[in-house]
């Protein structure tokens, strides 16, 4: 729960876990429902791929 509510408060546009377990368990949590995107997809975002 500590990391659902770590995440909830950051705000962030995107988040991504490594384990992509941990990640829909933390999408379960969240109350908007954001589903966690995959880290390489953030580097791909990062650099405008």
């Amino acid at each position: 729960r500590a990391v659902i509510d770590r995440v909830a408060a950051s705000a962030a546009a995107h988040y991504a876990s490594d384990c992509p377990m941990a990640g829909h368990q933390i999408e379960s949590g969240l109350a908007s429902g954001a589903a966690p995107e995959h880290p390489l997809r953030l580097l791909r975002l990062a650099y405008g791929l």
